[in-house]
């Protein structure tokens, strides 16, 4: 296999039905579209056609499920209209392609969903065949949306990462104490049930599609680590080597790590006790609590 390059975008592939409506109708009343529009929707179709449309040329996968209707061939037409690859788009019988209704109201300028699961109820992990990809990043969006995948069930396995190099650190470690500190008066001010935590709630709601209310609920079923003495505990913590190694072991199955790769140990992931798992010669990613440690100090 070549160089692997471009981006798989995996996970929800779904159609979304825009309709635009003056208001909001209260029960036992009416309201009457002034516009209807059909698009793809769900993230690993916005992802794909987002990432064409900033570089026609980068190479970007399709890798999901859909149904054998009007709205599959859509999704497939906008796959062959954007240059994407879309041999990794199961065709399944029995149901339809996932869709959602979305309702745009002009006059509270938010938006209501309404989602019909279709097929994706049945995507598993047998739709992931990543040992036909060639690309070098895969992007998973809304699993969740899927029932076979639930979060909660595999708690540490999903983590979300903000990501230096480490020569940039050591050159400039500055760099790492600024990004430290931005991140933990955020999370100061977003977890603080005060005014400025409202507002600050508010607004990340708006950019996440929700409202208050719903955003407060996924803030509830995710670890947020607020404090970065949580956070420096996770990182240090016996159970994040058993869980990259779980990661890990699924990449190297599934041949993410290149078809040189003759076992997972190919690459080395340190961790903060200054332990290795894989090849220690030839670290590729660390989990540092350093600079966890001096915000919980108060030494950034």
């Amino acid at each position: 296999m070549s160089e692997r390059r471009g981006i798989v975008t995996a996970g929800t592939w779904c159609v979304d039905l825009n309709k635009t409506i003056a208001r909001w109708p209260s029960e036992d009343t009416m309201s009457t579209y002034l516009e209807v529009d059909r698009q793809g929707g769900g993230s690993g179709s916005n992802m794909a056609i987002d990432l064409k449309r900033l570089d026609a040329d980068l190479p970007v996968e399709a890798m999901g499920v859909i149904g054998d209707d009007d709205d599959g061939r859509f999704l497939l037409g906008r796959c062959e209209a954007f240059g994407i690859d879309r041999r990794g788009l199961a065709t399944l019988p029995g149901d339809g392609t996932p869709f959602s209704d979305c309702f745009n109201s002009l006059e509270s300028g938010r938006r209501t969903h309404f989602y019909s699961p279709g097929v994706a109820t049945l995507l598993s992990p047998e739709h992931f065949d990543f040992g036909r990809t060639e690309a070098r990043i895969l992007h998973l969006g809304l699993p969740g949306a899927h029932k076979v995948f639930d979060s909660s069930q595999i708690p540490g396995e999903i983590i979300d990462l903000t990501i230096a190099n480490s020569k940039t650190l050591a050159e400039t470690p500055a760099f790492g104490k600024a990004l430290a500190g931005i991140w933990y008066e955020t999370m100061a001010i977003m977890s603080a049930e005060s005014a400025e935590g409202r507002a600050a709630r508010t607004e990340m709601s708006k950019a996440s599609g929700t409202d208050l209310a719903g955003f407060e609920s996924q803030l509830r079923t995710t670890r947020m680590f607020y404090k970065p003495a949580e956070a420096a505990a996770f990182a240090k913590s016996a159970e994040l080597p058993k869980t990259l190694r779980l990661v890990r072991d699924f990449l190297f199955s599934h041949g993410l790590f290149g078809e040189g790769a003759k076992s997972p140990d190919v690459v080395g992931i340190q961790f903060g006790d200054g332990s290795v798992l894989g090849d220690k010669s030839h670290i590729t990613f660390r989990f540092d609590p350093a600079y966890m440690d001096a915000a919980a100090a108060g030494t950034l």
